[in-house]
């Protein structure tokens, strides 16, 4: 079996610092693991690497069997979008956080004619975009359709998944009016928890998070062991 995961900063693999629920999931049940994670990633980066990395493994013979999917949804205002590369006067620079993050989950081959770029807010490249074009119901809106397509496609090839909230506002709806009718299709079941990580943590112990509302090694064993693994257990996905 593999157990494949996506999500932002707190759902990467890449740290030498912080072991993610991720990693804490993988040890617990032993089985190899595909991480998608990455920091500042939106959510319609999360659901098409998903797809991608699914459709990639039934492709090359796994069976729906062979997979545990596992997905943190990320904060609804996050942006990415694709990028032909061509010179338009911009100053991209992957590497800075300040800037923009080029093929942030490198399911676009080296040598393809265009990347996913993603912006956060409150970056300096992004500024402009969030001042005169950004929504927070468009951002839910979009988040909604994000979760949903990735159930329908997980559903269709019949492969085991979880997903949660990074932090409560996730699914918070500013807009009910405008989005109910997305939130109300989703199979909350799915979910092995409504809450965010964040708050969750929080709630019990400020210590099991850092100044940044993100969790330590510590809150993501405790996360692991307190919400993830009891979810996994009584729906037979791990045993």
């Amino acid at each position: 079996m593999i157990l494949l995961t996506s999500g932002c900063s707190f759902a990467e693999c890449i740290s030498d610092h912080i072991d993610t629920w991720p990693r804490h999931l993988q040890r617990y049940i032993n089985i190899p693991m595909i991480s998608k994670g990455l920091g500042s990633q939106g959510n319609g980066l999360i659901s098409r690497s998903i797809i991608y990395e699914v459709d990639r493994l039934l492709k090359q013979g796994h069976s729906a069997e062979d997979m545990l999917v596992g997905i943190m949804w990320s904060g609804y205002n996050r942006w990415d979008y694709y990028w032909h590369k061509e010179d338009r006067g911009l100053d991209w620079k992957p590497e800075n956080t300040e800037v923009c993050m080029s093929n942030p989950t490198n399911f676009i081959n080296d040598d393809h004619e265009g990347d996913w770029i993603i912006t956060n807010h409150g970056w300096k490249s992004a500024k402009d975009y969030y001042k005169h074009y950004y929504d927070d119901t468009w951002g839910q809106i979009q988040t909604l359709e994000h979760v949903l397509r990735t159930q329908w496609f997980l559903e269709k090839h019949k492969i085991r998944y979880f997903m949660m909230p990074y932090m409560d506002e996730v699914f918070q709806l500013a807009d009910r009016q405008s989005c109910q009718y997305l939130f109300d299709q989703i199979d909350w079941n799915t979910f092995a928890t409504q809450q965010g990580c964040s708050e969750y943590l929080s709630n019990k112990d400020a210590t099991l998070i850092d100044d940044t509302l993100h969790p330590t090694t510590q809150g993501h064993a405790t996360y692991t062991k307190e919400v993830l693994i009891p979810y996994l257990t009584t729906k037979g996905y791990i045993v």
